[in-house]
């Protein structure tokens, strides 16, 4: 199995190319951006060229010196992001494999050729792990094949450009960071409140929602929309990462689009039901921990590894943190919910008799 390629790699290619057509709409030399931005021309040529790694920080010099529009500027941003959180997840995973050996970065260095300050950086948040040094620490500790290969498959898809930049037109701004974590993420706890977690929607369930909730987007918007939940639904049940979600005692009963919509709905809810990796619960009708919350989820990128929260507080908008105070409570109230509501098990009896 070939490895990932080290070094720049495509998203570094298409940061390059956007950047170098910003400097030729701005009129400005390569030698001039650099006196400008304090990088040397040579620096800039690599980065254009796909010969050199982007850094956000390097992108926000350049983007401020050509004067870049805020939607050029956001789409950097987001294409620099998505790997990022992707090979934090890797240097987490690391980490928590040298852990379980009890073994100090000096003699995972000694056993390995590394450096003890290689080592070290591998495994912070901000690095670039190549497959390279990967390989080398797992021989070390004694990683399974399984393990080997979840790690070379997020190098890889962090070495590609994200494959949502595509809808990128109908991606809110807070939206790439938690698609790249839902990429990697081993676990997905979600709940709602009113209506069926997206992650169990159907399309037409999710397309009569913002027709009704955003009657202002065109057809062709809300359909695009629709395509994006849909393939991130495909690619989270293709992955071997597990859902687990609650929602409100109402969410069933809620009329989304009509009787016949909602009969699909329920059948595709069965279907997803019966997968070992799905767990479904609806809250009781009383008070319970979750009762004044809205949308939120908990997304999990390895053992050992924070969660990250994503509270949704509007279509277009949401708070992404994993400030552990906060995770601890979110987690805290779908655990106290958890044990009051339906068991995982009762789904599908449930469903029974819902819009027949």
């Amino acid at each position: 199995m070939p490895a990932p390629r080290s070094g720049p790699t495509e998203v570094d290619a298409a940061i390059g190319r956007h950047l170098k057509r910003l400097r030729n709409d701005a009129g400005k030399t390569c030698e001039q951006t650099a006196y400008a931005t304090g990088m040397s021309a040579s620096k800039v040529t690599r980065i254009e060229g796909a010969r050199s790694k982007v850094t956000w920080e390097d992108a926000w010099r350049l983007l401020h010196c050509y004067g870049a529009p805020p939607d050029d500027v956001e789409e950097l941003r987001q294409m620099i992001a998505g790997p990022a959180e992707i090979h934090a997840a890797v240097s987490r995973r690391l980490q928590e494999l040298r852990n379980r050996c009890v073994m100090s970065r000096k003699q995972a260095a000694q056993a390995t050729g590394l450096t003890p300050s290689k080592v070290e950086y591998i495994e912070r948040p901000e690095s670039t792990v190549t497959w390279e040094d990967a390989e080398r620490l797992l021989r070390c500790y004694r990683a399974s094949a399984s393990v080997g290969e979840e790690i070379r498959r997020k190098i890889t898809e962090a070495s590609r450009t994200g494959w949502w930049h595509s809808f990128r037109d109908v991606i809110p701004v807070w939206m790439s960071k938690t698609i790249a974590t839902e990429g990697v993420a081993e676990r997905i706890r979600e709940w709602h409140p009113t209506l069926i977690p997206p992650m169990l929607r159907t399309g037409a369930y999710q397309e009569a929602i913002w027709h009704t909730m955003s009657p202002d987007q065109s057809p062709e918007k809300i359909s695009r929309r629709v395509e994006l939940l849909l393939e991130r639904q495909r690619r989270v049940l293709e992955s071997s990462c597990t859902i687990w979600e609650i929602m409100g005692a109402g969410a069933l009963e809620t009329l989304v689009g009509g009787e016949e919509l909602m009969r699909e709905q329920i059948a595709h809810l069965r279907a997803l039901g019966q997968r070992p990796d799905v767990r479904v619960q609806v809250a009781p009708r009383g008070l319970h921990p979750l009762s004044t919350t809205p949308p939120v989820r908990l997304l999990r990128t390895g053992a050992g590894s924070p969660d990250q929260f994503v509270l949704a507080q509007g279509a277009d908008r949401a708070e992404i943190s994993d400030r552990k105070e906060m995770v601890d409570q979110y987690m805290a109230d779908m655990n106290g919910t958890a044990v009051l509501a339906s068991r995982p098990g009762a789904l599908l009896e449930q469903l029974e008799g819902i819009w027949a």
